[in-house]
Parts: C-alpha cells; structure tokens; sequence
C-alpha cells in the first residue's frame, strides 16, 4: 500500500467538498469516472457521469454547502482504492429557510486511471440529517423553470427531461420530441413568459408544483395568429423523477382562462375575417400570387363552378392565373363577412373587362359585374378551402356566349263586370180578326 496513493485519495474528498462549497460543477465531475454510481440517501441511484452531474447540478441550485472532512480510513488493492470517512457542516437552502446540519457518513470506492491518478467508482453516503431526495426533486423543476421557460433555454430540456411523457387535458399526450416541440413553440409565442412557482409538495420519486405565467401573446400558436395581448394563468404539474430526470409530467392548467384572455372566439374570427380580407386585397385584386404562399396551406383545396377540383398551392394559383389573366383589371369588393369557428362565408361582388382568353373564348373586351359567395376553412393560419359559387349565367350572358333570357311577366286579366241578366220581354197579345166596319160587308 502506497502511502503517496492514500494521500491522493484523501485529497479527492477534500476537492470534492471544496468544488461543491465553490459551486463548481465541473470540479465535481472531474472527480469523477465515465461509469460512477452514486447513491445518496432518499434519491434514486444515479448511474453515468449524466445522471450524477444532474444529481449534483440540482444540490448545488438548490444549497450552499459549508463541509469539512472529519475523519478518514483510505485502504488500497492495486488498482482500486476503498475509503470509509465523515464529514460534517451545513447545507443552507439558497431560497431560505432553515440550514440542513450535521454529519455525513460516506463509503467510496476509486479506481486508478491509465495515467495514475485516481477517480471516484462509487459514492454512497448517508447522515442522521438527512437531505432528501423530496428537495432535490423540487430543484430539479424550480431549475427548469428558472433556467429553461423563463429564459426560452430549450436546450436545458435534454438535461431535464429524460425519455418522457407529458400529458395535458388541452394538448393530449405527447412522447418526448413531440413534447419538446410543444415547449419550443410556446416559448416562440411567448417570448418574454415568466413563471412563477407559488408552492412545492414532493413524496417518493413525484414533485406537485403550483405555478404561475405571466406573458405577451407574440407569436402563432394552435393556429392563433399573435394578438399582443397579455394574460395570466395558472396551473399544477406533477412530475415523477427518475435518476435525476424527469420521466413522466401531468399538468393541468386554466386553459379556459387564457383562451378567454386571448379573446379566443372573438379574436379567432376576426383573425380569420382579416385573412380572408388579405386574400381578397393581396391577391385576388392586387394579382400578387407570391402572397398567396404565405395565406394558403400547402394542401388547399378550391373548388367553383367550371373549375375542376384544384388540390395544392400550385392548383390555387392556376385558378388565380385563370382569373387574372381572363380580367386583368378585375376586382372583388366584399359586401359581407360571416364567421364562426374556423370558418368564413364571404359575400362578394367582381367587376372586370374581359381582355384575356377565359376557359376558351378570344377577349371581348366586355364588361362584367357579378356577384358570388364562397366559404372558406382556416386551419393553422391558413386557408385550407375554398367553396365559391357565383353567378355564371350572368358572366356568359354579358360576355354574349348565352343570349338574355325574357324575364318573366305575370299577366293578370282585368276584371269584368257581371253581365246584367236580359230584361224580360213583355207577351205579345194575341191578335184578334178586325170587325168590318159598318156599311161594308164580305161578299
């Protein structure tokens, strides 16, 4: 046994107190093996150089330690080392509160390196004071939100979140990238979104969080084009934790509230209202079909009488070239707007002198007023459909391909008086031979 070795050995523990009373992380680690356990009293076994650098990243956020070593008892067997000693001081939580003090019993295990020195296998250690696992558990979270959602650090997320699943009664449930994607995009949303954690209750390897956000709507989310408004809500999470990860999170919040405060319903179809209008304007009367990438979904779908079916961007802006083309001075004025949900009816009126082919027919250089009416469907930001009807009998028949038909007139005949019922003859008398007169007789 080489006494040169046991006094490298005793050393270690005294940087590893000093590394932590420092603060310092990669001091630590330094210490430390590619395969190292860690066990430490009331915490789950931390396996790898992750699982313990995220052990002792939650201590050292959450504690200022103040350890000296006490005594030691370092024996060694060739190339692996076993140490029994104590330590004793205080840990002091950084948010308040009372210190953590006594003594500390641990048992070490090291191994001797390529280049001679020696590192840290196996730490287990334990105390009559004990430093539950409960408040690392809670500094994990407290670190996250601190440090991640505070801060729109999406890529702590890999150092908090292990292979997970998040479940939420608004979102569903969700694996681990899925999940992550979700994080990303709130914080897009809300860029400058503070949470505040009001309350923590942890038991076993589960920590409850009572917390607050307070943020500015900035960005889309869930189809929401960004309204500048500021809202508060509140929720809890229960997260479980598992070598210093957290594995599974449960989270319900007052979705209904921050809807509301969004003006989600109202805002919603007025957001959708104004992008039905910026088609109308950008597109349809202004012919900047560049627009229209930016106001149709990839998979758009139009359909009016005498156009097929047009699926696709590409498809859409064919059946604006047609239009275009056909009526380069054509414009639409809306005449009303209607929505609910993620629909919108729009009612409209198009005028146009026709100086393009259309479906065929040379230009006539004639004038055409008609009036359509066509709903569409918004999905994410973008209009998915489009149903237009509009009135095609009246474009032919200006055009002159189909003549004018005769309006239809309701004859009424005119009254008549009653034929008055024919008098009644008088009878005629009977007519009587005449008396010959006197002095004149029949021969």
């Amino acid at each position: 046994m080489s006494r040169t070795d046991i006094e490298s050995i005793n050393g270690l523990h005294t940087e590893a107190l000093a590394a932590a009373s420092a603060g310092d992380l990669a001091r630590i680690m330094n210490l430390w093996t590619e395969d190292g356990v860690r066990m430490p009293p009331n915490e789950p076994t931390a396996i790898g150089r992750a699982s313990i650098e995220a052990q002792y990243r939650a201590m050292l956020d959450q504690f200022t330690t103040d350890l000296r070593v006490h005594s030691e008892e370092t024996e060694v067997f060739g190339d692996w080392a076993h140490s029994r000693w104590t330590c004793s001081g205080v840990f002091a939580p950084k948010a308040g509160g009372e210190p953590i003090r006594g003594e500390f019993k641990c048992v070490d295990i090291f191994r001797r390196q390529p280049d001679g020195t020696w590192k840290m296998v196996l730490h287990i250690w334990n105390s009559n004071e004990l430093l539950p696992a409960l408040e690392t558990n809670k500094a994990l979270f407290r670190r996250w939100s601190e440090e991640g959602m505070n801060k729109g650090n999406i890529a702590l997320f890999d150092e908090i979140y292990g292979d997970c699943v998040y479940h939420a009664p608004a979102i569903g449930g969700l694996k681990r990238e899925a999940f992550k994607q979700w994080v990303a995009s709130t914080f897009s949303a809300f860029p400058d979104g503070q949470y505040t954690i009001e309350d923590q209750v942890a038991e076993g390897d589960k920590v409850a969080t009572r917390w607050t956000l307070t943020a500015t709507h900035r960005g889309k989310l869930m189809g929401m084009a960004p309204t500048g408004r500021r809202v508060t809500t509140s929720g809890i999470s229960i997260d479980r934790i598992v070598d210093g990860k957290i594995v599974e999170e449960r989270e319900e919040w007052d979705t209904f509230g921050w809807m509301q405060q969004l003006g989600a319903g109202t805002e919603s179809a007025a957001a959708n209202k104004s992008l039905v209008r910026r088609y109308f304007e950008e597109v349809a009367n202004k012919k900047n079909l560049a627009a229209a990438e930016e106001l149709f979904a990839d998979d758009t779908v139009f359909a009016a009488p005498y156009f097929p079916k047009l699926r696709g961007l590409e498809g859409r802006m064919q059946a604006e070239a047609v239009v275009h083309s056909a009526y380069p001075d054509g414009r639409y004025t809306i005449k009303e707007l209607i929505a609910e949900g993620n629909s919108v009816v729009a009612r409209w009126s198009f005028r146009g002198t026709h100086k393009g082919e259309l479906m065929g027919m040379a230009a006539t250089g004639k004038k055409v007023s008609l009036t359509g009416t066509s709903t569409f469907v918004i999905r994410d930001g973008k209009i998915a459909s489009e149903w237009a009807d509009y009135d095609a009998l009246g474009q032919w028949q200006q055009l002159g391909v189909i003549p004018p038909l005769e309006k239809a007139v309701v004859r009424t005949r005119p009254k008549t008086k009653a034929k008055a019922e024919p008098k009644a003859k008088p009878k005629a008398k009977p007519k009587t031979k005449s008396k010959p007169k006197a002095g004149r007789q029949r021969r």
